[in-house]
């Protein structure tokens, strides 16, 4: 009877296995950002869930998917590639029972030759998604709470206390100050740094870029008096030719501390500033 049993149960792990083995899965093919076909990734797409949209916002199609033109449910799991880099990827959820009235929009960084997957969970009747790295199971989403400076992250905490005052709609003045330097920086991108020694001041435009995982970022000061617009600044390599470049390494809100990038002669120094925001 025992062995009979074992039989039973071999012949259903089977069963399943073929089963699991056999899930049809329909190959979308590449999905073309305007660029050649390059260094891709591959995403899966878990059952029940709608693509909408590919580097759009939301409610338009992805360029080149077709099937997913009907917003029907789909029991089959789905893949195509795209170029490596950062994409938005528009989704929606639809089972035939439960479906959601409006996709979600997410910001994923997608390296080349990696695998990953566009899964659901469901909680409360809310429905939460993510796209994970199929390998390390880690999130490729880009964390927004700490791009708003929302969480206790070293660069959330200063996009918190020293970019967001300055931002469009809030406008604001920022203030960096120790015993040699004072750097404010202002709305527009703007920044004036004044050298306490004698009094010299230097003005220009500030960039900051931060890398997806908020691990790292760096503050650029441009001198110019040549550029207008922070939308003129922007188009210059300010990243290179910027004379002062500065690496957060520490803040906590009240102060900042950076490291040196260049210019040349302090690399690798330290310098921390005490933070105040003046309407």
């Amino acid at each position: 009877m025992k062995n009979c049993i074992l039989v039973i149960c071999t012949i259903v792990g089977l069963l399943l296995l073929n089963s699991c083995a056999s899930l049809p899965v329909l190959d979308q093919g590449f999905y073309s950002d305007g660029e050649e076909q390059q260094e891709v990734a591959k995403i899966t797409v878990d059952k029940y869930l709608i693509i909408t949209g590919i580097d759009k916002t939301s409610g338009t199609l992805a360029r080149g998917i077709k099937t997913w033109e009907n917003k029907k449910s789909s029991d089959q799991i789905q893949e195509f590639t795209l170029n490596k880099g950062v994409h938005t990827i528009s989704v929606e959820y639809n089972d035939g029972a439960k479906y959601t009235a409006f996709s979600e929009v997410l910001i994923a960084n997608f390296e080349a030759n990696k695998e990953y997957k566009v899964i659901s969970t469901i909680n409360s009747k809310k429905v939460t998604y993510d796209i994970i790295d199929t390998e390390t199971s880690k999130s490729a989403v880009l964390d927004l709470d700490s791009l708003h400076g929302k969480t206790e992250n070293v660069i959330s905490k200063f996009i918190n206390a020293v970019i967001n005052p300055t931002m469009e709609g809030v406008d604001k003045t920022v203030i960096e100050e120790n015993d040699d330097y004072i750097l404010t920086a202002l709305p527009n991108m703007k920044y004036e740094l004044i050298n306490k020694k004698d009094n010299s001041v230097e003005k220009g435009y500030r960039g900051f870029i931060t890398d997806f995982s908020f691990k790292k970022g760096t503050v650029y000061l441009y001198e110019t008096d040549s550029i207008s617009t922070k939308e003129e600044f922007l188009k210059t390599d300010y990243t290179k030719t910027s004379q002062i470049i500065l690496e957060v390494k520490d803040c906590d809100l009240k102060t900042v501390t950076y490291t040196y990038v260049k210019p040349e002669n302090l690399a690798g120094k330290t310098i921390t500033f005490t933070i105040s925001v003046q309407e």
